[in-house]
């Protein structure tokens, strides 16, 4: 599926001069050390990049948040663009240009990408840059704009476009709005919007959808990963690991090399705690890395690489903290 200041007020009162100088010495102090603090994380992208390039994405997304000074603002734009465009993480670079502005060979780049994309989704470059910017806005206008825009070339490469950018900015509403009005959306997703906000609806749906006795291969295929992914959130690892087996199934002979629903099967039986069983799974195989958990599976599974891991524990604890940190947290746990 195709598919971010506190202000001090120090008052100075007569008769309290020793008391506001300490105050204002532990001001300054926490500045220096909330720098360097912000610092440690360039330094380790820096570090890291070497190690593993997918890995310092999130080192730098999170030195980007302190506003750092403008010449380590624009490296680390740079980096951060060069890592989505490397790692295929459209949606990212959307945002980070939508977000900041690029240096003129960025921006160029990024053009010539959107440009490449609407040639692959069949539809005209004007059309799909107003969907684009339509679909990083939040509000009630801009949604019906832009459902009027999908209206005039109903594709469900761009619906799927629109739904992978609403996600990424949890623009739900407006998903929900498509689903609504869409009486021949594909099912699939809506189970996924269902399944991506762990709504206590998606396992009965997820069951519904599932008898459906028409479904082609593809369907039944994307419907069992994604029950494999909602028995994955709420810690059935097991029962998920099964889902997705069963998901590898539909894929082709040429495809299963290289299956998804193999690599998610993989994670879920490393949370079950089976490592072996997890890396047995996917020896021998070759996946495309998408994000930072499928690199950190086939680091762990290489006995020739897993001892970078530890090297990599900056990145891991910002990855905890974030959606689908389960990987990393039970590494850290050890």
């Amino acid at each position: 599926m195709f598919f971010l200041n506190s202000k001090i007020k120090l008052n100075i009162f007569p008769g309290e001069k020793r008391i506001s100088f300490l105050l204002i010495l532990t001001f300054v102090f926490s500045i220096e050390v909330h720098s360097k603090d912000n610092l440690y994380y360039y330094e380790e992208a820096l570090k890291t990049e070497n190690i593993s390039s997918i890995m310092a994405i999130p080192l730098y997304e999170e030195f980007l948040k302190y506003n750092p000074d403008k010449n380590f603002f624009k490296s680390t734009l740079s980096r951060l663009f060069e890592l989505y465009y490397k790692h295929k993480r459209f949606e990212d670079l959307i945002l980070l240009d939508a977000n900041y502005k690029l240096d003129k060979n960025k921006k160029k780049k990024a053009l010539t990408l959107y440009k490449q994309i609407s040639k692959n989704i069949k539809i005209k470059e004007e059309l799909f840059l107003e969907i684009l910017s339509l679909s990083r806005k939040i509000d009630p206008i801009s949604r019906e704009r832009l459902y009027d825009l999908y209206l005039q070339d109903k594709n469900k490469y761009i619906l799927n476009f629109i739904f992978a950018l609403k996600l990424k900015v949890q623009d739900y509403d407006t998903l929900n709005y498509f689903i609504d009005e869409l009486n021949d959306i594909n099912p699939v997703l809506k189970l996924f919007l269902l399944v991506k906000t762990n709504s206590i609806e998606a396992e009965k749906n997820l069951e519904d959808v599932s008898k459906i006795s028409d479904l082609n291969s593809d369907q039944k295929m994307e419907i069992l990963f994604l029950q494999g992914i909602y028995h994955q959130q709420n810690k059935r690892f097991k029962e998920s690991a099964r889902y997705f087996l069963m998901s590898d199934s539909f894929y082709s002979e040429n495809e299963k090399r290289s299956s998804r629903s193999i690599l998610e099967a993989s994670k879920s039986l490393y949370l079950a705690g089976k490592d072996k069983e997890a890396c047995s799974l996917i020896a021998k195989r070759s996946f495309l890395i998408l994000n930072e958990s499928d690199q950190f599976m086939i680091l762990f599974c290489d006995p020739k690489k897993k001892s970078v891991l530890n090297s990599l524990n900056s990145s891991f604890k910002l990855l905890s903290e974030k959606e689908g940190g389960m990987v990393f947290q039970r590494y850290l746990r050890k």
